[in-house]
């Protein structure tokens, strides 16, 4: 899953360290019900909506998702199908799957259009998911104490 910030909506708690106006992308990577790579970077480009900052922490994780698809390959373990990227956005999820959609955001096309030939080619699926089931929303933003349960039990394995 991937989860993405624009310019920190969600303050932290009064007190808290803040990194306000730094804009950020969270990723989960599973197998077999274990994390293999939980990641929070900075997104270093500028956008004007949280579409297209979810949209760069998507293509991000496909990036990852492609790569840890070719060791698998390389180790005899081929993928027997897409890798589901879910995305707590649903505007990100429709242009993702949608060329039409993308088109009309053609100062972000590229990214878009990566992801796409991705779904085309069957590396990866993606879909939207509730932004309360989405696991990798507390890299990306501060969570009540039972959503952050939820979210380490689902990244360590113990949802399954």
């Amino acid at each position: 899953t991937a989860d993405a910030t624009w310019s920190l909506a969600n303050a932290p708690p009064e007190g808290a360290a803040t990194q306000q106006g730094r804009d950020v992308y969270g990723a989960i990577l599973t197998y077999y019900g274990a994390a293999i790579y939980v990641n929070t970077k900075s997104i270093r480009v500028t956008n004007d909506s949280s579409m297209k900052n979810e949209g760069y922490g998507t293509q991000k994780v496909a990036d990852i998702v492609e790569y840890a698809q070719a060791i698998l390959t390389a180790n005899g373990h081929p993928p027997n199908g897409p890798t589901f990227i879910g995305t707590d956005n649903l505007a990100n999820a429709l242009v993702c799957n949608d060329e039409s959609s993308a088109g009309r955001c053609k100062h972000t096309l590229r990214r878009y259009t990566i992801v796409q030939d991705r779904i085309r080619k069957r590396d990866i699926d993606v879909g939207h998911i509730k932004d309360e089931e989405n696991p990798s929303d507390f890299l990306t933003k501060w969570q009540s104490r039972k959503k952050m349960r939820l979210s380490v039990k689902y990244a360590t394995g113990q949802d399954r």
